[in-house]
């Protein structure tokens, strides 16, 4: 079946994961009069990204950016700094981002080739809206067995295109990437189910995150992370970042 098509599915069983505060709730907290909203900002929708490239292009989930005024990236390894949308595609719910600056990335992450095996313990970082602003989170993750439901299966039936894991991910994690215990990204989080008993979230898988990025030169960076058994997340949080996106209005119902 075509990633398309799946993505059709995962619409009407899943919502997206970011989340929408007020201009000045936001910018007087965590901004510190660091940067200057766009004066026809009125809400701030907040997601995740991450660098896949050492020229400082990210990937993220197209739904967190898609009515931004301005782009803004924040995280404990990067100072506010304004990032361009250089690619998007809908239907796959992934965008291309790249900095403003010369400023070259805390650190880049690798897209996997394979999908996670079934019993491969992974890990999901975002940044929810619960935690601090400039601190990624993480939650344990693993592809999803017999528990998915009948209306499911069907995507998770090609998890190199769409995952559905096991993992209970809150809202700011759309964009943020699902990483393997070899620190290269299996899936990029877009959804979660809609039913609170299921515990369960769906992935960009690793084929189509090939397909996006290969709209780009991805330049690799001079030393790879390397992620040692039992790693924390210490080696892999400095490439992920929160995305702030500057909103003229509210997003539609349901949406975000």
């Amino acid at each position: 079946m075509r990633v398309s098509v799946l993505l059709v599915a995962i619409s009407t069983l899943a919502t997206p994961l970011a989340a929408c505060s007020t201009t000045a709730t936001l910018y007087a907290r965590d901004f510190n009069q660091a940067v200057t909203p766009p004066r026809e900002a009125r809400y701030i929708d907040t997601g995740t990204a991450f660098f896949i490239s050492a020229d400082g292009v990210l990937l993220t989930a197209e739904h967190v950016v898609r009515r931004c005024l301005r782009v803004d990236l924040l995280s404990e390894a990067l100072t506010p700094t304004a990032a361009s949308i250089i690619a998007s595609d809908r239907e796959a719910d992934l965008a291309l981002l790249r900095i403003t600056s010369d400023t070259p990335p805390p650190a880049v992450l690798r897209i996997a080739a394979m999908p996670p095996q079934r019993s491969e313990p992974v890990k999901a970082y975002g940044y929810p809206t619960s935690t601090d602003m400039r601190r990624a989170a993480a939650i344990d993750a693993k592809l999803a067995d017999g528990q998915i439901p009948a209306k499911w299966r069907t995507l998770a039936a090609d998890p190199s295109a769409i995952v559905v894991l096991n993992g209970r991910v809150e809202h700011g994690y759309s964009g943020g990437p699902v990483i393997d215990g070899d620190g290269a990204v299996i899936g990029v989080t877009v959804r979660k189910s809609t039913d609170p008993k299921l515990d369960l979230f769906v992935a960009v898988g690793p084929k189509t995150l090939a397909s996006m990025t290969a709209k780009i030169e991805v330049k690799p960076p001079a030393a790879p992370i390397q992620v040692a058994a039992g790693d924390d997340g210490k080696a892999v949080r400095p490439a992920i970042v929160r995305v702030i996106c500057w909103s003229a209005t509210t997003p539609p119902l349901g949406e975000n």
